[in-house]
């Protein structure tokens, strides 16, 4: 395949070096401010694991640097606005959208998760590594 060349790969090249920058900035500027200030709440365990969750998905895009790869971009880009919306919710209706709702959600998620694993290795066995 020749040299990335045209508008497609700048855009792309462009996006790339974008999510690195953002995902760099909120590492080493916002996640310690957000740690300060909410430190053992519920707000904290929000907020740190939407920021967490919003680091992962740049990451990620930012491997996705060629035009090709649009499809997995719209998809990071919604599960974004997704967690912008959560965090919207949370800061501008706090009585219809509590930190301890979020956190129950996440909580029945990581259940749901294990209980389809469970179900996956019923009369199996499963990778050597997690085995007792």
């Amino acid at each position: 395949m020749g040299p990335k060349t045209g508008k497609a790969f700048a855009l792309a090249d462009a996006f790339h070096a974008e999510c690195k920058t953002v995902a760099e900035f909120i590492d080493a500027s916002v996640h310690p401010i957000v740690d300060r200030k909410t430190k053992g709440t519920a707000e904290q365990v929000t907020y740190a694991g939407s920021l967490l969750r919003v680091t992962g998905w740049l990451r990620s895009l930012s491997k996705l640097n060629h035009p090709g790869d649009f499809q997995a971009i719209v998809s990071g880009s919604r599960a974004l606005f997704e967690i912008a919306i959560d965090l919207t919710l949370i800061v501008h209706d706090p009585k219809n959208h509590p930190h301890d709702r979020i956190l129950a959600w996440e909580r029945s998620a990581k259940l749901s998760a294990a209980q389809r694993i469970e179900k996956f290795y019923s009369g199996r066995k499963g990778p050597e590594e997690y085995r007792n």
